[in-house]
């Protein structure tokens, strides 16, 4: 599960007083879901951001399905803010094998 280790750094950086702000998509053609952070430099070092938080342990636990498959894409900006997705779909599964249940 390599995504994890993505959801680790942007933990890191809400932990050490940076604010977080997330958006959530649904895309009922595909059946995908979209959730995408944006970490930024807090004026406050103090700064717990629980709905970030929260979002980071839906994606985790969802990561944690047979029935899920993530992909994510990442950047940090030079000035200093990060940029995170996590697109959730439903595992493809190979011919001739059954879902799991």
């Amino acid at each position: 599960m390599v995504f994890l280790g993505r959801v680790v750094v942007l933990r890191n950086e809400l932990r050490n007083g940076k604010l977080g702000s997330f958006h959530y998509s649904y895309n009922p053609t595909t059946g995908c879901e979209k959730v995408k952070f944006l970490i930024v430099a807090s004026a406050h070092a103090q700064t717990i951001d629980y709905g970030a938080n929260h979002m980071l342990d839906y994606v985790t636990s969802a990561g944690r399905s047979s029935k899920i498959h993530i992909m994510d894409r990442g950047r940090t900006h030079s000035g200093g803010k990060s940029e995170a997705c996590f697109y959730l779909g439903r595992a493809k599964l190979s011919a001739g094998t059954l879902e799991p249940p």
